[in-house]
C-alpha cells in the first residue's frame, strides 16, 4: 500500500470510531449532526457544516 492509501484508510477508521462514540452518547441526532459537519467540511459547504455544528452544540448543551 502507498502511504496516501494508508492515511486515507486510517482516517476512515478514525471517523467511524468517532461517529460510533457520538451516536452512543447523543443518539441518531448526534450521528446526523456529525455526518453533516464532516460532509460540509469536505465539500467546502459552509451551510451544511454550520448546520451540523449547531445540531452538535444543541445536543451537547442539553447533556
Amino acid at each position: 500500500m502507498k502511504a496516501k492509501e494508508e492515511l486515507s484508510l486510517l482516517a476512515g477508521v478514525a471517523l467511524i470510531i468517532v461517529e460510533t462514540a457520538i451516536q452512543g452518547a447523543y443518539g441518531a441526532c448526534g450521528a446526523l449532526g456529525f455526518l453533516l459537519l464532516v460532509v460540509g467540511l469536505k465539500a467546502a459547504n459552509s451551510t451544511c457544516a454550520a448546520t451540523g455544528a449547531v445540531i452538535l452544540l444543541v445536543l451537547m448543551s442539553q447533556a
